[in-house]
C-alpha cells in the first residue's frame, strides 16, 4: 500500500507510463484514505510506503518496523516514530532503520518531551506503595473486589459487547455500593485523600503493567475494580456528574403552558442566487469551491458528505475569512507566507466552530490531513477575499 498526497506525474521513470498521473486511491485500488488502516491489517499487506503524510494521526497498532529515508527533527521525529507506540498481540518489541539522522540528533528531539512528562516513579514498588495506600481505610474489601472481577470477566471484560456492558451495568454498580457507603462514612479529609490514592493506583498500574515483566494478580485484580469505583467517588472525573442509579424515573405528565406563533417577520425579502444566476456577493463562497471540498473530502477520506452538507463547509470557510487576524495577514502578506501563517491561526478558528458537529468537525479536530486539504483549497479564496474587501485608507 502507498501514502502520499495529491497527485504525482511520472516524467522520468522508465517503468511507469511517462506522462500519467497517480493518485494514492488509484495506487491502492481504489481504496479510500479512512480504510487503510483497517485494510492494511489484513493478510497480503505487510509493507506501507510513504511519502510526506502520516506523521500524526494513523494509529495501526500492527506497526512493527520504519524505514525513515527523511530527516526529522524535534517534534516531528517524535511524533513520526511513535506511529509504532501502539500495542498489539505478539508485538514485542519496534525496529527502526534510519538513512537520514543520527542517533545524537533523534536522542535530541525526544529529551525535551522526555525529560517533562515523567510524572510518576518507575519503581514497581511505587505501584505496591500506592495499593497499600488505598487498602488502609478499610474502604475496599478484597472478597467484594474477588465478585466483582468474576462478574466483570463472566460478562466478557474490556471486549464486552456494548449491549452486554449495558445489561450488566446494574451489577458492577452493586459490588461497589458498599465501597462507596464505607467511603462516604470517612471525614472530608480522609475522602480527599483516598480519593487521590486511587487514582494515583490507576494511573500507576495502567503504565507500569506494560513495562515491567510481571505483576500480581491481586494488583490486576484491584486495578480493575479501583478503575470503576474511581469513577463513581463525588467530586473525581474533571466535574463530571454520575448519578447511577440515584435517580429512577417513575412517571411523566405533559402539561400545556401555551401557543405561540414562531411566523417569520414582514420585511425586505431575502434574495437567493440560484446556481450560475446572478454575481456571488462578498458573503458567499463559490459553489464550485464547496463542491470540490466535498468531493476531495470524500475521495481521499471517506467522509461521505453529501450536497446537502455545503452548508457547514461554507460556514467553516466563511468562519476564517471573517476572522479579524487572518484577514489582516491577508493583507500584509502575498500568498505563500499567507499560506503558512494560516496553518497555525486556522485551528483556533475550527475550535471555535463548535456551533458544527458531526464527522467533519471531528476529523478537522483530530485530523492534521484533513485540516491542510481544506486549507490547500480554500486558503486562495480566503486571501483573495479579504484583499477584496480591504478599507479604504489602508496599505
Amino acid at each position: 500500500l502507498v501514502a502520499f498526497s495529491g497527485t504525482v506525474r511520472m516524467d522520468e521513470q522508465a517503468d511507469w507510463d511517462l506522462g500519467a498521473e497517480y493518485t494514492e486511491p488509484g495506487l491502492n485500488g481504489g481504496l479510500h484514505e479512512a480504510a487503510l488502516p483497517a485494510e492494511f491489517a489484513k493478510r497480503g499487506f505487510g509493507v506501507l510506503i510513504v511519502a510526506e503524510k502520516y506523521q500524526t494521526g494513523f494509529d495501526q497498532p500492527l506497526l512493527h518496523t520504519m524505514y525513515v529515508d527523511k530527516k526529522l527533527a524535534g517534534v516531528n521525529a517524535v511524533q513520526t516514530l511513535s506511529r509504532l507506540n501502539r500495542m498489539a498481540p505478539g508485538k514485542e518489541e519496534t525496529f527502526v532503520l534510519d538513512f537520514r539522522n543520527t542517533a545524537e540528533e533523534i536522542e535530541a528531539a525526544f529529551a525535551p518531551f522526555y525529560e517533562c512528562t515523567i510524572a510518576e516513579e518507575t519503581d514497581p514498588n511505587a505501584l505496591y506503595d500506592a495499593l497499600r495506600r488505598i487498602l488502609e481505610p478499610d474502604v475496599i474489601h478484597d472478597d467484594e473486589v474477588t465478585d466483582f472481577v468474576k462478574a466483570y470477566h463472566l460478562i466478557g471484560g474490556a471486549n464486552a459487547s456494548k449491549n452486554a456492558l449495558e445489561e450488566s451495568h446494574q451489577l458492577l454498580y452493586a459490588l461497589t455500593d458498599l465501597a462507596l457507603d464505607r467511603f462516604y462514612a470517612l471525614d472530608e479529609e480522609e475522602q480527599g485523600r483516598f480519593r487521590t490514592q486511587v487514582g494515583r493506583y490507576v494511573r500507576l498500574y495502567a503504565f507500569l503493567s506494560q513495562v515491567i515483566p510481571y505483576v500480581s494478580a491481586a494488583a490486576e485484580k484491584l486495578y480493575l475494580y479501583a478503575r470503576f469505583l474511581k469513577e463513581r467517588l463525588p467530586g473525581d472525573g474533571g466535574g463530571r456528574v454520575d448519578l447511577g442509579r440515584s435517580l429512577l424515573l417513575t412517571h411523566y405528565k405533559v402539561e400545556e403552558k401555551g401557543t405561540a406563533s414562531i411566523g417569520l417577520a414582514h420585511g425586505d425579502p431575502l434574495v437567493a442566487v440560484p446556481p450560475g444566476g446572478g454575481e456571488p456577493t462578498a458573503q458567499q463562497v463559490p459553489l464550485t469551491l464547496l463542491s470540490d471540498l466535498i468531493e476531495l473530502f470524500n475521495e481521499r477520506f471517506g467522509l461521505g458528505l453529501t450536497d446537502a452538507e455545503r452548508l457547514p463547509v461554507e460556514y467553516l470557510i466563511r468562519k476564517l475569512a471573517d476572522d479579524p487576524t487572518i484577514q489582516q495577514q491577508a493583507r500584509a502578506n502575498d500568498i505563500a507566507p499567507f499560506m503558512k501563517a494560516l496553518e497555525s491561526q486556522a485551528m483556533d478558528v475550527f475550535v471555535d466552530a463548535n456551533e458544527l458537529s458531526g464527522e467533519l468537525y471531528r476529523r478537522l479536530l483530530d485530523d492534521q490531513q484533513v485540516r491542510d486539504e481544506l486549507l490547500r483549497v480554500a486558503g486562495p479564496w480566503v486571501w483573495r477575499q479579504a484583499r477584496e474587501e480591504e478599507p479604504d485608507g489602508d496599505a
